[in-house]
């Protein structure tokens, strides 16, 4: 096997795992936004766009402020809900940004080994 066949292997390999990272990074995504809405929808009894709202604008670290939780427990779930939330958005940005480079990659040694078969 040439070297040019085990750099493409490789690249390939990498590609399917960043590929595998990215789904579970937006499945992790959707799942802790998902229940962070659901929460904050029982604990502080806002109806579900605000709870939307509240969601978005603290997992994107925007945090407007013009709406808050007001219990306790409400104030507590943000406080990890923001670690575990960002947390999880890096890791997907991450992910995304591992994938486009696999892809990047993957399509460079195509391209290389177009150069190899036309000499």
């Amino acid at each position: 096997m040439e070297l040019s066949d085990l750099m493409m292997q490789e690249a390939h390999t990498s590609r399917a795992k960043a590929k595998r990272n990215l789904l579970l990074a937006i499945l992790m995504v959707a799942f802790v936004f998902c229940v962070a809405v659901v929460a904050y929808h029982n604990f502080e009894g806002w109806d579900w766009i605000t709870a939307l709202y509240f969601t978005t604008s603290t997992i994107t670290t925007v945090g407007y402020g013009d709406v808050t939780p007001k219990s306790d427990i409400g104030r507590l779930f943000t406080v990890f809900f923001i670690w575990i939330g960002v947390s999880i958005g890096f890791y997907a940005l991450y992910s995304i940004s591992k994938y486009t480079s696999s892809r990047a990659e993957e399509r460079f040694g195509e391209v290389i080994e177009g150069f190899k078969h036309k000499k």
